[in-house]
């Protein structure tokens, strides 16, 4: 059982490279997705204004 065991560790080893790879990869991802998420926010909430804007001037102009 022992030989079987050293002959796991470098695979293991391997492939929790690979999963520490992945797991920065997806960090990356999430950290993109927020940015762009607070980013499509950020124009929404812009777009809001300028429509707010916009309706205040007519209801001043109906006043």
């Amino acid at each position: 059982m022992a030989v079987v065991a050293e002959e796991t560790q470098p695979v293991n080893k391997v492939l929790m490279v690979d999963l520490e790879e992945d797991l920065q990869m997806v960090n990356q991802l999430e950290d993109l997705v927020i940015h762009l998420l607070l980013l499509q926010h950020k124009e929404l909430m812009v777009d809001l204004h300028r429509h707010l804007v916009v309706v205040e001037a007519v209801v001043a102009q109906l006043k």
